[in-house]
């Protein structure tokens, strides 16, 4: 796991925005701590996507509204590229059901941009070192969507089924969940792949994403 906290080492980030004025200024801030150096700089999403084609990375920072192809798209195909890649949006949207789609593709941290001064640099090392990191105002708006949907989990899952959501969204194993609830590994996969069938989820990253919007675990134990 990176640490900004290694003497001597300078972490490679490509930034993606298309304001000329945005990737300045994440330069003149960046470039200002010398653990960073921009290694590129990019105005759509397709550049940056074929940017990580030819140049290696620790860390993307990107906007979400890009021309050519936006940015959700872009962190899609980054993905299946480049899967061990850091990536931190910085977006004006505040909106709950695009963060949802930009957890569910395992983003690393989310900033809005009017947090920039105050939570970029925090956002950066957290994640550099392994960890989430996301604006308090997006989880505020996740928080209040939550509560005005109401609990699905309590509607369609078991007792059992909820208790493994939980642990799988805490990033516990299977094996760590059956010695939690003692009970057979066996028995937490059965469960695991019957919640995942009933909430039509693909993946962690979507378990996570449906388990924060639900309330059952919060973004600051996803953090932490």
């Amino acid at each position: 796991m990176p640490s900004t906290e290694k003497s001597g080492e300078i972490f490679r980030i490509i930034t993606a925005d298309d304001h000329p004025i945005i990737l300045q200024g994440l330069r003149r801030l960046l470039e200002e701590d010398g653990r960073y150096n921009i290694i590129a700089e990019c105005d759509n999403g397709q550049k940056l996507v074929d940017t990580v084609k030819q140049r290696e990375a620790d860390l993307i920072i990107c906007d979400l509204s890009m021309p050519k192809l936006n940015g959700l798209d872009a962190i899609r195909e980054i993905r299946k590229l480049r899967p061990e890649i850091k990536i931190l949006i910085l977006s004006m949207h505040k909106d709950a059901q695009i963060f949802e789609k930009a957890m569910a593709l395992g983003v690393d941290g989310f900033v809005l941009k009017e947090d920039i001064y105050d939570q970029l640099q925090f956002a950066i090392q957290t994640v550099l070192k392994g960890g989430k990191s996301y604006s308090p105002r997006i989880t505020e708006s996740l928080a209040k969507e939550k509560s005005d949907k109401g609990d699905l989990a309590s509607e369609i899952l078991t007792r059992r089924e909820r208790e493994i959501l939980r642990l799988a969204a805490l990033g516990k194993s299977n094996r760590d969940i059956g010695d939690e609830l003692d009970i057979s590994v066996r028995t937490v996969e059965s469960h695991r792949s019957n919640l995942m069938r009933k909430l039509d989820l693909q993946n962690v990253q979507e378990l996570v994403a449906f388990a924060v919007k639900q309330g059952i675990v919060s973004v600051d134990e996803i953090e932490s």
